[in-house]
């Protein structure tokens, strides 16, 4: 079916239907996945087992094509401003304690000023979660469109052609609560009821390591000693571990790594132990600390064998649980939600058909399936997966790889899905882990270029989000006025450009009269290096559009 013959789902929705959409989870990727939806008009409903926010600081890389992602919803500032301070917290130590002299230095290149220009306006940070949740739920609630019900947990769905129906329990009074929405959004992490109950299967270890979190908050300015420690890589026979810096002042996290198959409990892990710990971690036996909180965790790498079932759909932890070496998880869950929240919107807006919805798991399973991957290479590197016979774990100084991951940030390229393919696309697959060069291939993040818009200095990355942009190198394209038309009657949003800057054609590989068309997510759909008529660019949108059919 034609974009133009469908009819906007709003005309279609049944009165007893909640939302479009429902999202299960109020991290991170469901708050995101709100947010973004909400560009399109589209309202949500969020159920949420929790009654507050986790005081956790858990994930804490926002890696820059994540903070782009911010910036398109206008969250980049309030995300810099609880982050880490530049300059503070920028390289990684391997040492026998935080006080000694390291044995190995590392600067983090997908944080800070190595993302930075010419790659990104938007370079990564350090903020964790329990600083970035509030304020993506304070903009989710200004935003108006999204029902966020706390304390309520899911514990049943059925689906079928029109809609999936969740059943719910409300936390506080056992009370039954029954949710009807288009379509659901399973962000509700690594144990996800979801996802079990669509008896979806993973591949990958189920354990590689286990780990105690002691989140507290302590003076280490004489052991820091000046020195910008964003991690601190305990090489200690007797207390392996790394330190983690959450706020760049005061605040820690301890990771002491701990093996069950050697007698190891995680209620062995005391207040007093706990202290005891973060002292011969810092290398200061009489430190005051001020133990905050205390949680024990696995790490696995696995990954679901299918992102989607009918109308519902994977993001984030349930998708793929990895290793949190590298600070990925978070980052490929709320860049998953950016893939998927254009194409429900499409569908729910009637200006795609439900096929769109297939090249989710198209696109986003092979991109979980290598960042998994290579998360647990990093992991095993540094010496904290788990030994089958028990024997304690000992950190190590990690593969040449860790901390310089360029090329997944950046370099996740669709070689199949709702993008036209032409010969200069390459599979993420076969990407570079290091290596980054921007290209304006057509499944590719469509690179950061300074350009000038109605006499603007803008970067390229603000002019992508609420529909797709059709950007035509040259001062002028006639034809552009005709393609708009045709999207028009089709109800497609697209905005047109012209651009003469010469940078751009060459950073982009357009001739005189060449073409790129981006996609709402920021990502090429089609490219053409010589062009100057309407009809091949209709056929490439329709053809995005309809990719999997």
């Amino acid at each position: 079916m034609a974009a133009g013959e469908l009819r906007p789902y709003a005309a279609r929705m049944n009165e007893i239907e909640d939302a479009p959409v429902l999202i299960v989870g109020a991290g991170p990727v469901g708050l995101s996945m709100a947010l973004l939806l909400g560009r399109f008009g589209i309202r949500s409903v969020i159920v949420e087992r929790r009654r507050g926010l986790s005081a956790h600081p858990r994930a804490r890389f926002v890696n820059a094509r994540t903070r782009e992602i911010l910036r398109q919803l206008g969250l980049e500032q309030a995300a810099r401003e609880v982050a880490i301070p530049d300059g503070v917290a920028t390289c990684v130590l391997w040492t026998p304690a935080l006080v000694a002299p390291e044995v190995k230095r590392v600067e983090i290149e997908s944080l800070g000023p190595a993302t930075g220009e010419p790659l990104s306006p938007s370079p990564g940070i350090t903020t964790s979660q329990d600083r970035l949740d509030p304020i993506l739920r304070q903009a989710v609630l200004a935003r108006g469109l999204t029902d966020i019900r706390s304390g309520c947990r899911l514990v049943g769905l059925a689906q079928d052609d029109q809609s999936v129906t969740a059943a719910c329990v409300d936390e506080a009074s056992g009370e039954p609560v029954e949710i009807r929405a288009g379509y659901l959004v399973a962000a509700d992490g690594a144990s996800s009821t979801i996802r079990e109950l669509l008896q979806i299967e993973r591949e990958g270890p189920a354990f590689v390591g286990h780990s105690i979190n002691i989140h507290f908050r302590a003076d280490l300015r004489a052991a820091l000693r000046g020195r910008p420690v964003n991690m601190a890589m305990i090489l200690n026979p007797a207390q392996p571990g790394l330190l983690l810096n959450i706020d760049g002042a005061e605040r820690w996290t301890a990771q002491a790594i701990y093996s069950p198959a050697a007698g190891h409990r995680a209620e062995d892990f005391t207040p007093d132990r706990c202290t005891s710990i973060v002292r011969t971690q810092v290398g200061q036996p009489d430190l005051p600390v001020e133990i905050i909180g205390v949680a024990p965790w696995a790490s696995a790498a696995q990954v679901a064998t299918r992102f989607s079932v009918g109308r519902v759909f994977l993001a984030g932890d349930s998708a793929q649980e990895m290793p949190p070496a590298g600070g990925f998880g978070m980052n490929t869950g709320i860049q998953e939600a950016h893939n998927l929240a254009w194409k429900l919107a499409a569908v729910l807006n009637g200006w795609a058909g439900p096929s769109l919805l297939d090249t989710y798991d198209t696109e986003r399973r092979p991109v979980g399936q290598w960042v998994t991957r290579q998360a647990l290479l990093n992991l095993t590197s540094v010496g904290r997966v788990e030994s089958p016979d028990g024997s304690p774990p000992q950190v190590k100084l990690g593969r040449p790889e860790f901390f310089r991951e360029l090329g997944l940030v950046f370099g996740a390229t669709y070689l199949k899905g709702a993008v036209v393919s032409d010969a200069a696309a390459s599979a993420a697959e076969s990407g570079s882990v290091t290596e980054y060069r921007p290209a304006a291939s057509p499944g590719s993040r469509a690179p950061h270029c300074w350009i000038e818009v109605d006499d603007k200095h803008v970067s390229t990355l603000d002019l992508w989000g609420e529909g797709f942009t059709l950007l035509a190198s040259g001062s002028a394209a006639p034809w552009l006025g005709e393609i708009e038309t045709v999207a028009k009657s089709s109800r497609i949003p697209l905005r047109t450009l012209s651009c003469a800057d010469q940078s751009l054609a060459e950073l982009y590989g357009l001739g005189e009269r060449g073409a790129v068309l981006v996609r709402p997510d920021g990502y090429v759909a089609w490219r053409s290096a010589d062009t100057a008529a309407v009809k091949p660019v209709a056929e490439a949108l329709t053809s995005v559009l309809r990719s999997a059919e």
